[in-house]
């Protein structure tokens, strides 16, 4: 059973979750109705749709500013610069039509990270994500060593033979990126024999480097969602399980 602030507060998270998820698609509805934002100059539809979710999303923060334990430091906290980031741009494109502040109007869809602090699976997402972030960081490394390697190689081999594809180092590094990541785009393809060997053995590193990434988050989701401790904690629990028989054991002897 759950008490009345418990309550009120589980109804006003699924209200905020539908109010994300309603200005999400109305923000897509609108980039497709109105790209011109035409209705806005004669106050129609979505200007007050824009108002009332602005005036929401604000009172919201304001609400959670002045309940937070640390007033101070609330405002420097990511998911609170998110949600002033998705605000304020907002603000601006109601009362302006200067063509930056259009563009930074594409910022309201930060709101969908706003998701993160109702939804439990995502919280387990990115629990899931800090637990293996060191063996995520070195793996990463090892990507970006062969990410250069192979760019570079490809650089020298391919840039004489193909100038107007490999003659840049920066197109050598879409290649490798692209190649590592997926089979390539087919728009850059080697035609030496050593720029295709090259090929090979940056396709068969990237399979296994994206095997090391998979095996690795989905690991550690399965154990956040069953909740299965960590080594470290593992090893503790074992020890203190230990502990009492190992007190007993001189008093039983005794007896």
């Amino acid at each position: 059973m759950r008490d009345g602030a418990s309550e009120h507060r589980h109804w006003f998270e699924i209200v905020a979750q539908l109010a994300v998820l309603y200005s999400i698609v109305v923000f897509h509805m609108e980039s497709e109705i109105a790209p011109e934002r035409a209705a806005r100059a004669s106050g129609g539809f979505w200007l007050w749709n824009e108002r009332i979710l602005l005036t929401f999303f604000s009172l919201e923060y304001c609400f959670r500013w002045a309940r937070s334990k640390n007033p101070w430091r609330y405002p420097f906290t990511l998911l609170s610069v998110i949600d002033l980031l998705a605000i304020v741009p907002t603000a601006f494109g109601l009362v302006g039509h200067f063509r930056p502040l259009k563009l930074l109007r594409v910022l309201p869809l930060l709101w969908m990270f706003k998701l993160y602090r109702y939804n439990r699976a995502l919280q387990n997402v990115l629990r899931g994500f800090r637990q293996v972030w060191p063996e995520l960081a070195v793996v990463s490394y090892v990507a970006l060593i062969v990410l250069l390697a192979s760019a570079f190689a490809m650089h020298e081999f391919e840039g004489p033979a193909q100038p107007e594809k490999f003659g840049h180092m920066f197109d050598a590094i879409w290649w490798s990126f692209v190649t590592l990541t997926t089979v390539g785009y087919g728009d850059l393809a080697p035609i030496t024999v050593a720029g295709r060997l090259v090929a090979i053995v940056t396709m068969l590193i990237g399979i296994g480097i994206l095997g090391t990434f998979l095996s690795l988050i989905g690991s550690s989701f399965l154990a956040t969602m069953r909740g299965t401790p960590a080594d470290g904690e593992t090893r503790s629990l074992a020890i203190d399980a230990r502990r009492p028989a190992d007190a007993a054991w001189p008093q039983r002897r005794a007896g």
